[in-house]
């Protein structure tokens, strides 16, 4: 049981099949441990071998060897793999040119490996990069003036045509330019210009105002001479009078202006040949021809004046031809007397008459009365005419309550005259705030006002016409009823029995509750099943009339007395022998029956039995000996036949 891993001298006991000691000298000796380093250097992409493992990467590998006397010996690997030897070579070429590397030539573009061995055994890769230039040729335009010349690689060039020049580039190899001259031809052309008297024109940075040919010198955009020979002419001056009559209030329109006084105009015109043209408007405007009228009509009336029709007062412009083909203006100052109106608001009732200006009204509406004025013109009265109810007549049908205390009373009213809106109060024995109120819209309407209880009510009627009707009714109700079913009772366990009611009335109807505790829940007397727990019984009766009473019995059910154990027993007796549960037949069975001692031991227990069973009784014995005399204490719990769990306990006496 003990572990040793130095080397040295161990005594172990040991304990022998016969109890007794046994002793071991363990001498242990614990050999040195082997280790040993290998160094190595490979190329890259190659392995190392060691121990059956193959190594392909720089590190220290340990490799164990099992050694002659069975212990491992340890070699650790040092390995180094040198990395690849890569290189690039970049070179560049002329066209048609050659490079050689390796034993190889290359005459295109591109990137070529090439493999060389190193000093130290490895391959060493070394990548060409070859780009090979292009073939240089161009083509250069160029155009010179007439007469110019053009030089290019030290040559002279005075004639168009394609001439090839050879340059070298600085990488050393060969350019070819073609030369494509062209020269332009000589440039003169005429200028003919014709301005208006006075103006000036102006060519090439100079300015004319003689007539005459002038040769003026420009540089092209190829920056060779043009000449423009210019031949100037110059128009004559254009002057002209005009004269025009004019009506008053008339415009004249010359040359894109108006004129509409007397008096001499210079007007400048343009030309049919673009210059301009003064010509001087010399204008007379008649004098103006104007009169004023001033009428006076009566509302209604109209006046005409020079085809036009007027009806409203004001001042009105009406122009008439005169005979030098003039207009001439009368001002008409029209004034229209406003109609006398007056507004007469008139209330009658219903059935009755208002005359006025001769004519009889007798319902309601807007009219228009029209009476001569003292000045001749009419007077409008405008009659408002409202005619109304001058009283609230209604009918009424009142229906008592159902039952006494019901509060279904219904009172109906039928207003067949009033002015609506129609505001309601009802109040009860006069106490505010009212039990209902609103408003009705519309007359004729109905009015029902429910439910009601049994008392005095008044209803006031206010119409929209400060009519105010008080209307008093009463609601009646029949006389109170009243069933008796008895006072509170207690019974036993499992127990049936019998109500019979008493009441003012002659029962119509009764209904039993529970009903599942009845055999008959609507039957009187009500004979009840067999009660098993307290309840409260009530019977609702209602008369022929549909009213209803109740009155309630609360049955308390005792359980008290289903269970019986003797109080004292002996053992040593024919009759009484044993403790054990006696029940009726209410009783299902015996959950557990338990018995203890003075100092609480239990002593005794059975559980799930019926009762009235003396095999499950106690007959004084506690694993198998007599208990000596003396008061012990019980407790069961018993399950009824409704499925109540029902606790009981008690003493007995042991005698013998």
């Amino acid at each position: 049981g003990q572990t040793f891993s130095n080397s040295g001298n161990y005594q172990v006991p040991f304990s022998t099949p016969f109890g007794c000691d046994s002793t071991v000298n363990l001498t242990l000796n614990v050999l040195a441990e082997k280790k040993s380093d290998l160094p190595a250097t490979i190329c890259a992409g190659k392995t190392f071998t060691l121990g059956g493992q193959l190594f392909s990467q720089t590190g220290n590998f340990p490799v164990i060897f099992p050694t002659p006397s069975g212990c491992d010996s340890t070699v650790t690997l040092k390995l180094i793999v040198l990395p690849p030897a890569n290189s690039d070579l970049p070179k560049t070429i002329c066209f048609g040119e050659t490079f050689s590397l390796g034993g190889q030539t290359f005459s295109q573009t591109g990137n070529y490996p090439i493999i060389f061995q190193t000093t130290t055994g490895c391959d060493s890769t070394v990548t060409l990069k070859l780009k090979v230039l292009p073939e240089a040729k161009s083509d250069l335009p160029k155009t010179i003036c007439f007469g110019q010349t053009f030089s290019l690689g030290g040559q002279t060039f005075s004639t168009p045509g394609k001439f090839p020049v050879v340059f070298q580039t600085p990488f050393g190899c060969d350019s070819t330019v073609t030369l494509d001259l062209k020269i332009l031809p000589e440039a003169k052309s005429d200028l003919p210009k014709t301005i208006c008297f006075g103006e000036k024109f102006t060519l090439g940075g100079q300015t004319f105002s003689v007539p005459g040919k002038y040769e003026v010198v420009f540089q092209t955009t190829f920056g060779c001479d043009s000449t423009v020979t210019l031949d100037l002419k110059i128009l004559p001056e254009a002057k002209s009078d005009l004269a025009a009559t004019i009506c008053f209030g008339k415009n004249f329109t010359l040359g894109g202006q108006t004129f509409s006084q007397t008096g001499n105009f210079p007007v400048k015109l343009t030309a049919a040949s673009g210059c301009d043209s003064i010509v001087t408007l010399k204008l007379t405007v008649r004098p103006e021809i104007k009169s004023d009228l001033s009428p006076t009509l009566c509302f209604g009336e109209k006046f005409t004046l020079g085809g036009q029709t007027f009806s409203q007062s004001g001042n009105f412009k009406v122009i008439f031809p005169a005979a030098n083909g003039c207009d001439s203006t009368v001002n008409l100052h029209l004034k229209i007397l406003p109609l006398p109106i007056s507004d007469l608001g008139k209330t009658i009732c219903f059935g009755e008459t208002f005359s006025l200006g001769g004519k009889n009204f007798t319902t309601a509406g807007d009219y228009q009365i029209i009476f001569p004025a003292a000045n001749g013109c009419d007077s409008l009265v405008q009659l408002k005419l409202k005619v109304i109810f001058c009283s609230i007549d209604f009918t009424m049908e009142i229906e008592p309550a159902d039952c006494f205390g019901s509060a279904d009373g219904v009172a109906k009213f039928e207003i067949s005259k009033g002015n609506p809106p129609i505001d309601f109060e009802l109040l009860e024995n006069w106490k505010r705030p009212p039990l209902k109120n609103g408003t009705m819209p519309n007359s004729p309407t109905s009015l029902v006002l429910q439910p009601l209880p049994a008392n005095d009510f008044q209803l006031i009627l206010s119409d929209a016409e400060g009519l105010v009707d008080t209307i008093f009714f009463k609601i009646t109700q029949p006389d109170s009823i009243w069933v008796n079913i008895g006072d509170d009772l207690e019974v036993r366990y499992g127990d049936e029995i019998t109500v019979s009611p008493t009441s003012n009335f002659a029962i119509d109807m009764a209904t039993w509750q529970p009903e599942n505790l009845f055999d008959c829940p609507t039957c009187l007397p009500g004979e009840t099943d067999s009660l098993l727990n307290s309840t409260k019984i009530w019977l609702i009766a209602k008369d022929e009339s549909g009213c209803s009473v109740s009155d309630t019995l609360m049955v308390k059910v005792n359980k008290e007395h289903l269970i019986y154990v003797p109080n004292a027993f002996n053992p040593s007796s024919n009759l009484n022998d044993r403790v054990m549960i006696f029940a009726n037949y209410f009783v299902k069975k015996v959950n557990t029956f338990q018995i203890y001692d003075r100092w609480g031991e239990q002593i005794f227990v059975e559980e799930n039995f019926p009762p009235n069973d003396p095999h499950f009784g106690w007959t004084g014995k506690y694993r198998g000996k007599e208990m000596p005399t003396g008061v012990f204490v019980w407790f069961a719990e018993v399950e009824l036949l409704d499925g109540e769990l029902v606790l009981v306990k008690g003493d007995v006496s042991l005698v013998r």
